[in-house]
């Protein structure tokens, strides 16, 4: 029975070690769940991050390439309406000089006039860039005061040499047939 109970009391105690262990074990396995767990709701959360990032690229970017495309044409018809805009008034020495540039300048204008809605399509694309990117905002903006800056000294600048050139014509005595005025225009100068 001596004998007996000491196999017992050894089962008991490796009985007690195997619960130890087993404890020991569920409590790692409780914890290994738990970081599973918060891996798969982070990994979640950053699958939806990702997945709205997605969304709201496929919004951008259409938008952001009709602006670059926008923005592209209209600089380049400025630039070269700008050229156009830069004649000598040296070069004008006689009524036909006169008349002939009158007819440039009035080509420009009429120009200018059939481009606005291109500007406007430029800087109404760049608004609604603006309201869908979250960053590089203030590039649109100085692109989109750029665009407004140059056509509007466009604008003024064609005005000015058409009075420059009515001005050389009342010099040199030229007869010039009535200019139409652009509207919001007037070709009445002081």
């Amino acid at each position: 029975m001596l004998v007996e109970a000491e196999r017992v009391g050894s089962m008991l105690v490796l009985g007690r070690q195997l619960l130890d262990n087993a404890q020991s074990v569920s409590d790692d396995v409780t914890m290994t769940v738990e970081l599973v767990d918060s891996v798969h709701r982070r990994w979640s959360s950053l699958h939806q991050s990702a997945g709205d990032v997605s969304c709201r690229l496929k919004q951008v970017l259409p938008v952001c390439e009709s602006f670059h495309v926008g923005l592209t044409s209209v600089l380049a018809w400025i630039e070269l309406a700008e050229d156009r805009c830069r004649w000598s008034s040296a070069a004008v020495r006689s009524a036909n000089d006169v008349s002939r540039q009158l007819n440039g300048a009035q080509s420009l204008a009429a120009d200018v006039e059939r481009h606005r809605h291109n500007v406007d399509d430029v800087t109404s694309t760049g608004r609604q860039l603006l309201e869908l990117a979250d960053t590089e905002r203030s590039d649109v903006e100085q692109e989109l005061n750029s665009i407004e800056d140059r056509w509007t000294a466009l604008d003024s600048r064609m005005y000015m040499y058409i009075e420059s050139l009515f001005n050389a014509a009342g010099r040199c005595r030229a007869v010039i047939c009535w200019v139409p005025t652009p509207p919001g225009k007037s070709w009445i100068f002081s």
